[in-house]
């Protein structure tokens, strides 16, 4: 008999315990889903939430640089890469990495490589997305652009128009040819805003022959069958004889030595140049000139502006417009950007593929 109660005791037990078990299951509502389920509101999973940007990280190591994202490449998802300008960019590898804790899913990094092939501006744009899917949940745009020595590698924010920026200017007080630094008696100055530059140390340095006429006040220029003359005081310049136009300013005379814009020794004698942190790098290679109305300027959160050059300031066609970017650290500002002034602009060969194109500006006159 004790026997039998002790084993009827024993499944009360068991089906008391499996009552409470599927009580608890009740509670809990624990269903069974695919993340990818029709039917759910939002793409699962994503990397970040919110409003912030995409986090990435930055190595530079001389032209070449490595972007990191995070990527969970358990979910299916990852990043995939579009160069915009392959002439200026070049992929090298990319490698994944797992997470370096041991939990199940946990999110690794993808490390991409790329190098820069020369002067100027292009984007990558990053997409994480899975292969079978058109649709992407994260995108990032990363903006690189050489100039000279100087590779800039950052996202390419959205720029907004800001009425407070103010620019800060380098004060320069050294001008280079081939890397070679000219020395002169009197220093690169900032007259009324613009850049002037001591005309007959720079020229004498790059092989010209200078004479001074104090009869007319003007100065003659040769090397070889190259010729020009300027006048001081006279805002009209001619290249090859051909007929005279203005740059930024006149040639002026301080203490006893003629100075002359910036932008001269590009638009009259066509040499090459590259602005690095205000100094003034004059060298042969051949550079691109861009003219036109100024369509819209914006400004990003660190002051540095970008201008809409167009052709046509009636029109919004973007095949008809550039963008020009321009920092402190390497653009003179020898003419006052206003929208719907026509501008002329000196700039690196290399552009983006983009519509519209984008480039950096050197010199703006």
């Amino acid at each position: 008999m004790k026997r039998i109660i002790a084993l009827v005791m024993i499944v009360l037990m068991m089906t008391s315990g499996l009552s409470t078990f599927a009580d608890s299951n009740d509670t809990l509502g624990i269903m069974p889903v695919l993340i990818s389920e029709p039917g759910t509101q939002e793409p699962v999973p994503t990397l970040y939430q919110g409003e912030n940007a995409v986090r990435f990280d930055v190595i530079q190591d001389g032209d070449k640089f490595t972007i990191i994202l995070d990527e969970n490449s358990s979910t299916g998802y990852s990043w995939i890469y579009e160069i915009k300008d392959e002439q200026h960019l070049s992929f090298i590898t990319d490698i994944q990495t797992a997470s370096e804790t041991q939990l199940v899913g946990a999110p690794g990094k993808h490390e991409f490589t790329f190098t820069v092939n020369g002067e100027g501006v292009s984007t990558i744009t990053f997409s994480y997305k899975r292969a079978w899917e058109e649709v992407s949940i994260d995108t990032l745009n990363i903006l690189v652009y050489k100039n000279g020595d100087k590779l800039f590698v950052e996202e390419d924010k959205p720029v907004y128009a800001m009425d407070d920026v103010k620019p800060v200017l380098y004060t320069t007080s050294s001008v280079y040819y081939n890397d070679t630094q000219i020395i002169s008696d009197v220093p690169v100055q900032l007259i009324d805003g613009i850049m002037m530059i001591p005309l007959r140390s720079t020229l004498e340095e790059m092989g010209y022959e200078v004479k001074w006429n104090g009869e007319t006040s003007s100065v003659e220029i040769l090397k070889g069958a190259q010729w020009t003359s300027i006048k001081i005081g006279v805002n009209a310049y001619f290249k090859n004889r051909m007929a005279q136009s203005p740059l930024s300013a006149a040639p002026v005379i301080v203490d006893g030595r003629t100075l002359v814009p910036a932008e001269f020794f590009n638009v009259i004698l066509s040499k090459g140049l590259i602005i690095e942190e205000g100094n003034l790098k004059l060298n042969d290679r051949e550079m691109a000139l861009h003219s036109g109305y100024v369509k819209e300027i914006k400004y990003d959160e660190t002051g540095m502006m970008s201008i809409t050059l167009t052709s046509d300031m009636d029109s919004d066609d973007i095949m008809l417009q550039t963008i020009i970017h321009t920092s402190p650290a390497y653009t003179f500002m020898n003419k006052k950007v206003v929208e719907g002034e026509f501008i002329h602009v000196i700039s690196p060969m290399m552009m983006t593929m983009s519509i519209p194109g984008q480039t950096s500006g050197y010199i703006i006159y």
